[in-house]
């Protein structure tokens, strides 16, 4: 048992390495040696910080609002949550197509 785990071990590693190989860097230091420069890209990395934080922000409200919802109505919150991804993707055709096609697969292999 231990060898077959070391073995799906591996395969999770390089199954990963494969997907996001490790980066390469084409510098070792920044070119940004010039004081105007450094200022303008630390702004940058700043902003980009700043932008993940405010993601982070919008969907821990998200998941906030989603578990009220689930509580308030006594509904699943997986199913709250493919609601509002649903309404929010506009995509009710195009998922009612694939669980259509997932059915009719479904009965084709195991009869209706």
């Amino acid at each position: 048992m231990k060898q077959g785990l070391n073995w799906f071990v591996w395969k999770l590693i390089i199954g990963y390495m494969y997907i996001f190989p490790p980066i390469k860097w084409r510098h070792t230091m920044s070119n940004a040696s010039e004081p105007s420069r450094k200022t303008a890209l630390k702004q940058a990395i700043i902003e980009v910080s700043n932008a993940w934080l405010q993601a982070e922000s919008h969907n821990l409200h998200a998941k906030e609002v989603i578990k009220h919802i689930a509580e308030e109505y006594e509904m699943d919150k997986a199913l709250v949550s493919s609601l509002a991804k649903l309404y929010h993707k506009q995509n009710v055709s195009e998922v009612k197509a694939k669980a259509d096609t997932v059915v009719d697969e479904y009965e084709s292999i195991f009869g209706g």
